[in-house]
């Protein structure tokens, strides 16, 4: 976990270096995990619910029964901006049709937006934003 004396930039940077090179992993290392630890360790909130799988299939029933990457985030205490293009250092953003997955969640670092990729984070392109949620 990022230590809470660091300042917002420095817990960014730290989370983003630490996420840089970790391949994706099922329930390890996938979008959902890579967004509950940003929550928690950039802007310091609690995700009181969290999907609970091992793999693909599994990932999509927790998604779902807990409503959705939208449902997560709103019980995490993230808002939704009024559109995607408007997502801030540090949002957690909803990417439709860029990875392998027809949904994913991705973080927003200077303009740009990654996700967990096989081999580390890859970046996701703008015009796959579909939403953008921050604290």
């Amino acid at each position: 976990m990022t230590p809470a004396t660091l300042s917002f930039d420095e817990r960014l940077a730290a989370f983003f270096a630490a996420w840089r090179e970790r391949p994706f992993e099922w329930a390890a290392a996938d979008c959902c995990q890579f967004a509950k630890a940003a929550v928690r360790e950039i802007h310091g909130l609690h995700v009181p619910i969290a999907p609970v799988y091992r793999d693909a299939k599994e990932a999509l029933q927790a998604v779902r029964s807990l409503g959705g990457f939208e449902g997560i985030l709103q019980a995490a205490g993230l808002v939704p901006r009024p559109a995607a293009a408007l997502a801030a250092r540090g949002d957690v953003l909803i990417v439709t049709g860029a990875l392998p997955f027809r949904r994913a969640m991705a973080l927003c670092i200077d303009g740009r937006a990654f996700a967990p990729g096989k081999a580390g984070l890859i970046e996701v392109k703008r015009r796959h934003w579909h939403s953008a949620w921050g604290v």
